[in-house]
C-alpha cells in the first residue's frame, strides 16, 4: 500500500526531530530514553518501530539497555570520562 507524501513527510520531520534530541544528548555524553523521543517528539508506540528500524539500518544509535539508546557521540564522551576517571 502507497504511503502518502504527507505522511511521509511527518514521519522523515519526526525522525529528524529524535536524531536532534539524540544528538543534543550524545554531545553531552548522555543516551535518550525512549519516553524522551515519545514526550519530545510526540512518537506513538507503533510509530517508534519504525523509527529504531531505521536507526538500526544505519547502526546511529545502540540499545544500551531496553528502552535506552546511545548514540557514538554519546559513547565516545563516556569512554572519554571513564579513561580519565581512571587515570
Amino acid at each position: 500500500m502507497p504511503i502518502a507524501e504527507a505522511d511521509l513527510d511527518r514521519f522523515l520531520a519526526k525522525h529528524r526531530n529524535m536524531v536532534s534530541v539524540s544528538d543534543s544528548n550524545g554531545l553531552r555524553g548522555l543516551c535518550t530514553e525512549s519516553s524522551e523521543w515519545v514526550t519530545r517528539v510526540g512518537v506513538s508506540d507503533e510509530e517508534m518501530a519504525q523509527h529504531r528500524s531505521l536507526f538500526d539500518i544505519d547502526g546511529y544509535v545502540a540499545e544500551a539497555i531496553p528502552g535506552t539508546f546511545c548514540t557514538r557521540d554519546a559513547i565516545k564522551k563516556m569512554e572519554e570520562v571513564l579513561g580519565t576517571a581512571l587515570i
